[in-house]
C-alpha cells in the first residue's frame, strides 16, 4: 500500500486515498470554528473546499480512485464514497453551525433583557428612595437606606409600604 520506510527514493506514490479523506473532513470541521461568521458564510466556504476536493478526486486524482476501488473490491467507486462523506460532513457542520448561531442570538437577546430590567430595577429603586424621603423625614429615611440591615425583609416592607402610599396619594 503506501510506504512504511523512510526511503522515499524507493516509491514516494501512496495507493491509499484515504489521506483525502481526512484532509477534506478536516478542512470542513475547520470551519466551525469560525464563530463570528455566519452559517451562510460558512456553508459558502465549505462547499468551496469540499468541491476543490472533489475536483482533486475526479479529475486529477482519477486514476489512484479507480486503482484503490479495483484494489479494495468495494461495491461502489471510492470517489463516490468521497463525494457522500463530503456532502454528509457540509450539512452536519452547517446544521452544527446554525445551532451555534441561534444559540448566541438568545444569549444575546437574554443579555439585553437582563440590561433592561437591571435599568428597570435602579429607577424603581430610586423612585422608591424618592417615594421614601417624601414620606419620612430626611434623615430617618437616610438612617433606613444607608444602614446595612441584616434581614433585607424590613427594605422590602418599606418599599411595599411606599408603593401603597403612592397608590393611596395617586387616588386622591
Amino acid at each position: 500500500m503506501c510506504p512504511t520506510s523512510y526511503d522515499v527514493a524507493a516509491t514516494s506514490y501512496c495507493y491509499v486515498p484515504n489521506y483525502i479523506f481526512l484532509s477534506a473532513v478536516m478542512s470542513i470541521v475547520t470551519t466551525s470554528t469560525l464563530i463570528r461568521l455566519s452559517a451562510i458564510v460558512k456553508l459558502l466556504l465549505m462547499t468551496v473546499t469540499g468541491f476543490s476536493y472533489m475536483l482533486c478526486a475526479f479529475v486529477t486524482q482519477t486514476q489512484l480512485f479507480a486503482e484503490f476501488s479495483e484494489f479494495s473490491n468495494a461495491p461502489y467507486p471510492v470517489s463516490a464514497r468521497l463525494l457522500v462523506v463530503i456532502s454528509v460532513f457540509i450539512i452536519l457542520v452547517y446544521v452544527q453551525s446554525r445551532q451555534v448561531e441561534m444559540t448566541l442570538r438568545l444569549d444575546f437577546l437574554w443579555a439585553t433583557q437582563a440590561l433592561k430590567e437591571k435599568e428597570e430595577t435602579i429607577v424603581l429603586e430610586k423612585g422608591n428612595q424618592l417615594i421614601l424621603f417624601n414620606i419620612l423625614p430626611a434623615h430617618v429615611a437616610r438612617h433606613f437606606l444607608d444602614r446595612q440591615f441584616v434581614n433585607n425583609m424590613v427594605r422590602k416592607v418599606l418599599a411595599r409600604e411606599a408603593v401603597t402610599e403612592l397608590k393611596f396619594y395617586s387616588e386622591k
